[in-house]
């Protein structure tokens, strides 16, 4: 196995960030972390950070199953995400998302996703077996 040589985050133009760093970032549950990120975020020579989609639908699971925070306090937190000018993140997907997702606690966001990007990126209807979804949200329909 091959050693790793240590990346020169000083220097860094762009960049992905994981889950647990946005985390650490947005909810600050541990200080020590989220000043480092912050400190990271904060260098002049760092330019962009992608923010991938599942990324950002395993941040709303953990806030909710882990943090249990309600469905506007999580639509805050993304927002923060959405709004930082360094991220480079499906805004208008997940902006819309949003609004629905605060309406009805009947479909998880991640539902709410799936179904918006199917219809985004003009492959609807979104199929599926699932009934409630089927019945709550356009351009998706019941297989069988």
């Amino acid at each position: 196995m091959e050693t790793k040589t240590k990346l020169d985050l000083k220097n860094l133009k762009a960049c992905s960030f994981d889950t647990n760093i946005l985390l650490r970032w947005l909810l600050q549950d541990d200080e020590k972390q989220a000043e480092t990120v912050q400190s990271f975020l904060d260098n002049p020579k760092l330019k962009k950070v992608y923010i991938c989609d599942l990324v950002i639908l395993e941040v709303v699971w953990v806030m909710e199953s882990v943090y249990k925070l309600d469905r506007y306090e999580i639509k805050e937190g993304l927002e923060i995400v959405l709004e930082y000018p360094k991220f480079v993140v499906s805004k208008d997907l997940f902006r819309q998302v949003l609004v629905d997702y605060v309406k009805n606690e009947n479909i998880s966001f991640a539902d709410y996703t799936i179904g918006l990007y199917a219809q985004i990126q003009g492959f609807s209807p979104l199929i599926t077996f699932d009934q409630k979804l089927a019945k709550k949200l356009p351009n998706v329909e019941l297989l069988g």
